[in-house]
């Protein structure tokens, strides 16, 4: 008899298709959670370097107004989570490398564009300038997220690349063109790096941008042309330059690319822009190695030129040299010669700032005589034939010598009759008052601290001289003021014209204490008054200007894209003043500084991050002292949040009766709330008098829910103008207008908060409802919040 036990068969099955299950789970784990789980963290990477790599963008363009070096690091490529039964492949990697900065073919430049200056147009003379660039390409190699976008940074523009679909998005706004600014910087160097770690870029400005040139066409009636090479199509551009073409209140007439043969895979993109002055900042930013330096290209001269100086006297004479960016180069020897006097010393060399000084001496003249002094460098001779024969790397300093001193009847120079007498008021005709002791034409001891304002005014008459006897006074005379000491006080101007009585006015204003000598000259003849200056003391009023500052918000929150304009007016700027720096400033962000030679006008600042961040404005008025020393002579700073807001109660009106404003206006909702779709439409009525230059309508998004929009209108009345931001129903708006009068400065704003949910009206007044004099003018000029 046979036995047979299968029980142990049921349990070794058993076991074997158990294991089986785990195996075939293990596999359909391996070959698809593994792969999906790996895809998201590859997808994560995507969506983190994206961010990392417009932190590089921010660090190449704040290299215009920023001379620090930046670090950014990027993280190139990422691992996956560790798994104990599964296996994950080689970690993700990626590359980063410049494209084109090797290539002289890939250039940018800048086309029939002079500069207003005249020594600097000895350099922009509207020839066409070129200036090697390039880009800065990412690319991932993942293992897992088919077909990644290329991200790539060029010309200010961030953008990704997805060659599957054939199609561009771009990821950031464009810096080249703001208004009447112009912003170019050139990538310089050579990187490539491969790794699946992070490395860190260094962005290094070879040429940091610290000047603005102000520029114009400089053939009547023809553009101001902008050329930038780019991998982005034209009608890409034509988008990111939307807010810049005239029929949005811009300066772009035209934009469009022409095949570039010579570098594969580019075009050039050409922007034309409306006739007009423009504000050109240039900068040249280099990463990795094989970043080049930038040597000398012109001399201009910030100071002294067509100064008047008084016989036997002297003039301080500053010179800056220039590399082709506009930016000051250091330790560069320039040497000086005069047909007219002599320099004290022939050579100098150039500073930290680019510049050098030089002091003239005048000789003793018997009429008014012109002096060139002559300034140059040496350059290699070869270069000296790019500029076809002409010499950039001099400026030729204009001086008129004055005949001073009394050396014949009348107290014309040469012993003869001058055709005119000039004489000094004693300065208690023009301006009474205790702060002034023993004073008469000759002789005048102006107490600066019981005065209190700093600013002693003088007047003088011309008449007519025939054989020594005067006769009449002269309407229409040229009179040249001067002194022989800056350093104890400063001149309102150095010439004046002889009114109908033939009187002239200077402003003398005090630096420290001292006697100074004021001449007045006309026609050969000459008087000179000696103002002792006494009792100088920190808020006396003297030792320099005082400057009003405003900053008006116009920040994009959507977008993460700060927005300011900082307007100033220097009052009582002297022969000494040489410019406004306005520094922005975010604590742990991005900072600049913009520069202004105007003693009135307005800068903008727009950093492309920030949003939220509070910044510190400050204006800095810039005077140099005799050695050509450089100071601060006036300071103010505003705090500001970068979020579509202006700061409460710090901005000062610099609107005045010469100022245009509103006269009438109305701002009403036509949002769509049902499509999305944010619309508000402005009337407006500025008055027909008035310095103006043009009003700002806009519509700003207060919680970076919507969209924002910005719209300038150069008439002097609209109806029916529509603002359409874009998407952003139901969401907070600050919607109004922004009046800025011929020198750019804001002097009017008007404006009201706003939910846009198509309810109509929400701002309106007229003249007669905002109230005439005084109150309806300080009405008009409040910021609401």
């Amino acid at each position: 008899m046979e036995l047979w036990d299968d029980r142990g068969q049921s349990i070794q099955i058993g076991a074997v298709l158990v294991f089986a299950a785990v195996v075939l789970l293990l596999s359909l784990y391996q070959a698809t959670v593994v792969p999906q789980q790996n895809e998201r963290v590859e997808f994560d990477h995507s969506q983190q370097i994206r961010g990392e790599l417009l932190d590089l963008r921010n660090a190449v363009v704040s290299t215009v107004g920023d001379s620090a070096q930046r670090s950014v690091s990027v993280t190139l490529g990422t691992t996956y989570p560790t798994r104990v039964l599964a296996v994950n492949p080689p970690p993700a990697s990626g590359q980063l490398r410049t494209v084109g900065t090797a290539d002289g073919d890939v250039s940018l430049g800048v086309t029939n564009a002079t500069a207003l200056d005249d020594e600097t147009d000895d350099f922009w003379d509207g020839r066409r300038r070129d200036y090697d660039t390039g880009g800065i390409v990412y690319r991932p190699n993942y293992n897992e997220y088919g077909q990644p976008p290329s991200t790539i940074y060029e010309n200010s523009v961030l953008y990704d690349e997805f060659a599957a679909e054939g199609t561009t998005v771009a990821r950031s706004g464009q810096a080249l063109i703001d208004g009447r600014s112009i912003s170019l910087v050139a990538l310089n160097g050579s990187l490539s790096e491969s790794s699946s770690g992070t490395r860190s870029v260094d962005v290094r400005p070879a040429s940091a941008s610290s000047r603005t040139v102000a520029v114009r066409n400089a053939s009547p009636g023809s553009n101001v042309t902008v050329r930038v090479p780019t991998r982005l199509s034209e009608s890409r551009w034509e988008g990111l330059l939307a807010d810049e073409f005239v029929a949005a209140g811009g300066n772009v007439t035209d934009v469009w690319t022409n095949p570039l043969p010579a570098a594969p895979g580019y075009r050039m993109l050409v922007v034309d822009l409306v006739p007009g002055t423009y504000d050109l900042r240039m900068a040249k930013a280099g990463v990795g190695t094989r970043v080049t330096g930038t040597d000398a290209a012109y001399v201009t001269a910030p100071s002294g030129a067509n100064a008047t100086v008084p016989e036997d006297g002297s003039q301080r004479l500053v010179v800056e040299v220039r590399d082709a960016y506009n930016n000051p180069v250091a330790g560069v020897e320039v040497t000086g010669s005069a047909d007219v006097g002599a320099l004290a010393s022939r050579t100098a060399t150039t500073g930290e700032n680019g510049r050098a000084t030089f002091r003239y001496d005048a000789p003793s003249v018997t009429a008014a005589t012109e002096a060139s002094v002559n300034v140059s460098y040496a350059v290699d001779p070869g270069l000296a034939t790019a500029f076809d024969g002409r010499r950039p790397e001099n400026a030729e300093l204009t001086v008129t010598v004055q005949n001073t001193k009394v050396d014949g009847p009348s107290g014309g120079g040469g012993g003869g009759p001058a055709p005119y007498s000039v004489a000094w008021d004693s300065p208690t005709v023009s301006e009474g008052g205790t702060h002034l002791d023993d004073c008469d034409a000759a002789d005048c001891t102006w107490d600066v601290g019981a005065d209190g304002d700093g600013a002693l005014d003088l007047s003088a008459a011309v008449a007519d001289a025939i054989g020594g006897v005067d006769k009449s006074t002269v309407e229409g005379a040229a009179v040249d003021f001067a002194l022989n000491d800056s350093s104890v006080g400063t001149l309102s101007a150095e010439s004046a014209v002889s009114d109908a009585n033939g009187g002239v006015e200077a402003v003398l204003r005090a630096n420290e204490n001292g006697t100074v000598r004021v001449y007045a000259v006309s026609g050969g003849a000459s008087d000179v008054i000696n103002v002792t200056v006494a009792n100088v003391t920190a808020g006396s009023g003297g030792g320099g200007p005082s400057v009003a500052f405003r900053v008006d918000d116009f920040s994009d929150r959507n977008q993460n894209a700060p927005n300011f304009v900082a307007s100033y007016d220097v009052r009582g700027a002297g022969d000494s003043f040489e410019r406004v720096e306005v520094t922005f400033a975010a604590d742990g962000g991005p900072s600049g500084t913009r520069q202004s030679t105007a003693a009135r006008g307005s800068v903008s600042y727009r950093p492309g991050y920030a949003d939220g961040q509070q910044f510190e404005v400050t204006a800095d008025v810039i005077y140099t002292d005799d050695q050509g020393n450089e100071y601060v002579a006036a300071s103010e700073t505003i705090t500001d949040t970068a979020d579509a807001r202006n700061p409460v109660g710090e901005n000062d009106d610099l609107g005045d009766a010469g100022s245009a404003s509103l006269t009438s206006y109305a701002v009403s909702d036509r949002s769509n709330v049902n499509a999305n779709q944010v619309r508000y439409r402005f009337d407006y009525t500025v008055s027909a008098s008035g310095s103006f230059d043009r009003v700002r309508l806009f519509v700003l998004n207060l919680n970076r829910d919507g969209a924002t929009g910005l719209r300038d209108e150069t008439a002097r009345s609209g109806k029916n103008v529509d603002v359409e931001p874009g998407f952003g129903a139901n969401a907070q708006y600050r919607v109004g207008f922004a009046v800025y009068d011929a020198d750019g400065v804001i002097v009017e704003v008007v404006d009201t908060t706003d939910v846009a949910d198509g309810d109509g009206t929400v701002l309106t007044a007229t003249l007669l409802l905002l109230g005439f004099g005084v109150v309806g003018h300080a009405l008009r000029r409040s910021s609401m919040r």
